[in-house]
């Protein structure tokens, strides 16, 4: 029930306000296309649009501090403090 979703909430109030200033609105993706986060994610969405990331640190020490509280991540796992 929409009621006990307040995050589902946002989301439509989300498209509903973009849908109004006629902007697309998009949620991003998932860990890989097609995944079940990435199909959550368009089920709420009005369009889609191509996403790039890079794996860039802006602050080495607050990335040391993080992923210290961590066990070792796989090779290539970026953010290593989400692993």
């Amino acid at each position: 029930m929409l009621s006990d979703s307040p995050m589902k909430n946002l989301f439509l109030a989300m498209i509903a306000h973009g849908g109004e200033l006629r902007l697309p609105v998009s949620l991003g993706g998932g860990v890989t296309p097609g995944d079940s986060l990435d199909e959550f994610k368009r089920g709420f969405a009005n369009a889609q649009a191509p996403w790039h990331t890079h794996e860039v640190i802006c602050d080495a020490q607050a990335y040391e501090e993080l992923t210290a509280a961590t066990s070792k991540a796989p090779d290539g796992f970026f953010p290593a403090y989400r692993a």
